[in-house]
Formats: structure tokens, sequence, C-alpha cells
């Protein structure tokens, strides 16, 4: 009579290799869902600070004839960041801290050189930015009310957009059209 060890063994092995193949694609699943849960914390974290962005922009322009870029600077000092070219600039570590990043050249992993001109965004310690920009309006004889986009990045990828007016203290607070 032949033994039915092997037997046995290749159904052990058979076993063990059905379970290795299902405990891999567990660990998968679950490294998926850590990223994706870390990718929508950061988008919404990135909605936070945009629309506290945004907020801010309206408490500082409500009723004020200055210019929408006036405001904005002022909105760019009070949330930590830099004013230039005509934008905000808010600089974010990995834990959402503002702090002052070396935006002089500098050197990034690939060997090149690069500066401010990319606005800070690969300056070391630096992991999210965002910027607040003007946006004019473009037909003559339409009074609109200042109004500016809020773009939150991580690296060089769009987190978040938000576009914002707040009511200045001009014409349009008396319903005036400027021709």
């Amino acid at each position: 009579m032949r033994s039915k060890a092997p037997l046995a063994l290749m159904e052990q092995s058979v076993m063990i290799l059905v379970f290795a193949l299902a405990a891999a694609l567990c660990v998968q699943a679950f490294v998926f869902s850590d990223e994706t849960s870390k990718r929508i914390d950061d988008r919404d974290r990135a909605a936070v600070e945009a629309q506290n962005a945004a907020e801010l922009l309206k408490r500082r322009g409500l009723g004020r004839d200055d210019d929408a870029l006036v405001i904005i600077e002022e909105v760019a000092g009070e949330l930590g960041g830099t004013f230039g070219d005509g934008r905000a600039v808010i600089r974010y570590d990995a834990d959402w801290n503002t702090g002052s990043f070396s935006l002089t050249n500098y050197t990034n992993e690939n060997g090149t050189n690069e500066n401010e001109d990319n606005g800070g965004a690969g300056a070391p310690g630096c992991v999210f930015t965002l910027t607040i920009e003007r946006v004019y309006n473009s037909e003559p004889g339409v009074r609109v009310p200042p109004t500016a986009v809020v773009t939150v990045y991580k690296g060089e990828r769009e987190l978040f957009t938000l576009q914002t007016a707040w009511q200045d203290g001009g014409a349009a607070a008396s319903g005036e059209v400027s021709e």
C-alpha cells in the first residue's frame, strides 16, 4: 500500500499558497486605503485653508476702496506669507504650519538649481503652497466686485481652488456702473 503523506503535504502546500495570496491582496488593499485617506485629508485641509484665506480677503476688503492687490498683500502678511509679482504665496510644511522656507537658489533632488520662480513649492521643508491671485474683469463698462482666486498645491499638484469676491466701498456698493 502506498503512503498518503505526499498527498497531504501537497494539500498543505496549496493551502499555504492560497493564504499567502489572500494576505498579499489584503495588504495591498490596506496600503491603497491608507494612501487614499492621506490624499483626502490633504484635500480637506487645503479646502479649509483656502476658505480661511477667502474669508480673510472678504473681511479685509469689505467696504474699502483700496486696490485688490493692496488687500491681497495685507492678507499675505497676516497669513505669514509673501507678496510679489501680483500674487500672495503662503507656504506650509507637512503639518500645515507656516514658516520661513529658503527661497534663495538651491539645488533640488534632480541636481538642478531652482529659485522662487516656481512659487517656492519645491523649497526644502515646503510641502503645501497657497496662492492668492487677483482676477481682472475684461469686459469694458462692466463694474464687478474685486475678485481673487485662492489655490492650494501640494508640490506641483493642485489640491483645491476657490474663487472669491468682496464688496468694495466704491461704485459697486452704490450700484453705479463705470464707463
